[in-house]
């Protein structure tokens, strides 16, 4: 009973809020359970349509990867999207900008639950809880975690920290919740 209430407020919530709404979790707690943690740059986004028979419009996005794996590459892949003909809006999904830097906590997911038959994909972590966006300043690179609708474990509403720091602070604790594991 008590599950069914705070799944009914969840998504009242969300509804009322016109977003997806996800349970916060600190940057540590998303760093040390991402399957990868990258920064790299956006090289393309495309908009596709779901090819193993599930409806669905997805975005991917190909990024050129600078840290955090020996891969030269990475794939997310979205849900929402804008073909010639239809629209699907996620709200609360991340929009990311080809040729903008980020740093990335990411989860593996199977070709099959983003609509794909074959490949390897990856989603953030907590919705935009996992993205942060990197832009240059006089003191060096600055990190700004991505706005998202969040809820405590008890379903109560909060305001999203908007976390700005260092980039190098941010990796240094990137490096230090990975390396306990």
């Amino acid at each position: 009973m008590r599950l069914a209430a705070l799944v009914l407020c969840i998504t009242l919530l969300a509804h009322i809020a016109g977003a997806t709404t996800v349970v916060y979790a600190p940057t540590d707690v998303i760093a040390a359970n991402a399957d990868i943690v990258v920064i790299g740059t956006v090289r393309q986004r495309r908009i596709v349509e779901a090819d193993n028979g599930v409806f669905g419009i997805w975005t991917e996005y190909e990024f050129t990867i600078t840290r955090g794996t020996d891969d030269e590459q990475v794939w997310l892949r979205l849900p929402g999207g804008q073909t010639d003909t239809r629209t699907l809006v996620v709200p609360g999904v991340p929009e990311l900008t080809v040729g903008s830097d980020y740093l990335l906590m990411l989860e593996e997911v199977t070709p099959t639950s983003v609509g794909a038959t074959n490949g390897t994909y990856f989603v953030p972590m907590g919705l935009g809880q996992g993205v942060w966006t990197l832009s240059a300043s006089d003191t060096g690179i600055t990190a700004t975690q991505m706005p998202v609708a969040v809820v405590d474990t008890h379903g109560m509403p909060l305001t999203s920290p908007l976390n700005t720091m260092p980039l190098e602070t941010l990796w240094e604790v990137v490096v230090e919740v990975r390396h306990e594991q």
